[in-house]
């Protein structure tokens, strides 16, 4: 890494960056455990709201012609885009956008090409693997089922989604994680056991650092 990047660093900044690194990573691990459970209560919630379910699959494979097939992939800003890779294959200086996205990131790039349209590839598919978290999530909060099939739609086809999906955006991860987190904390004061809060508050922090 250039000298400049670190020419202003004191050893405090080095230690905290350390720190949220590894916050990042452990609470990486913990969400390789809570999503599962997070897709399984959307699962759940949608066979239970009869014909939304097949409208949320439809809504993620339209989802996926436009994110992998037809939409272009972009950075989201071209000399930041490109810094913003970088400090996600070094997960050093955590970015000020935080320590969570970087860090799935830099776990992901430790097996696909160290090259931003990784990044991008990443998003489309998080995109469309968001799409039935939101439907339930909407589907619970609203106890309407047109809700959750109207925001599965909406989130599949309004362009500046697409468009997001289609970028190196790091809240393309973080959506994921606030939505899991939600739907698991919906479970929770629907009676849910203690796992479930620990697996909800583990997403949702994963998406605050």
């Amino acid at each position: 890494m250039a000298a400049h990047a670190r020419g202003d660093v004191t050893p405090w900044d080095e230690v905290l960056a350390s720190l949220q690194a590894l916050c990042a990573m452990l609470l990486l691990g913990v969400s390789l455990l809570a999503l599962p459970r997070a897709y399984a209560r959307a699962y759940r919630v949608l066979s239970e709201s009869g014909s939304v379910g097949w409208v949320v699959v439809a809504g993620m494979v339209t989802a996926a012609c436009l994110r992998w097939v037809l939409a272009p992939k972009t950075l989201a800003t071209l000399f930041i885009g490109y810094r913003w890779t970088e400090q996600c294959i070094d997960l050093y200086p955590i970015p000020h956008y935080g320590a969570g996205a970087a860090g799935a990131y830099h776990a992901l790039l430790s097996v696909l090409p160290h090259d931003h349209l990784s990044l991008m590839w990443v998003n489309a598919v998080i995109g469309v693997l968001a799409i039935p978290l939101v439907a339930a999530l909407a589907t619970r909060l609203f106890e309407d089922r047109t809700t959750g099939a109207v925001a599965a739609v909406l989130l599949a086809l309004v362009p500046l989604f697409v468009r997001n999906d289609t970028s190196d955006a790091n809240n393309v991860p973080a959506l994921l994680w606030l939505m899991g987190g939600l739907l698991l904390l919906d479970e929770r004061t629907d009676g849910g056991r203690l796992e479930v809060l620990l697996g909800s508050v583990g997403l949702l922090a994963l998406a605050w650092i």
